[in-house]
């Protein structure tokens, strides 16, 4: 089952203001998580989060929540790790 992709305001914006090959890594990632959202290679849960997960690539980070009655995987926030959870 393929997830639809749904990014939030400020994860659109990241993602348009990086430089290419970055953006690319991240979006192939997206693509991967909408194939499966719940693969422990590419995700994990954040424990202090309620059903929040987190994809890591290289010193960047991906938070997103999953919908599974929507098939829907909503991008919150893409940053860098030292940023990232601190906005959440």
């Amino acid at each position: 089952m393929i997830f639809e992709v749904a990014f939030s305001r400020a994860a659109a914006k990241t993602l348009d203001n990086l430089d290419r090959p970055t953006e690319r890594r991240i979006r192939d990632r997206i693509n991967e998580i909408a194939l499966n959202p719940f693969d422990k290679r590419l995700s994990k849960v954040l424990t202090d989060e309620k059903g929040r997960r987190s994809s890591r690539i290289g010193s960047w980070r991906i938070v997103f929540l999953v919908n599974t009655e929507k098939t829907l995987v909503n991008v919150l926030a893409i940053g860098s790790r030292c940023q990232i959870y601190r906005g959440l």
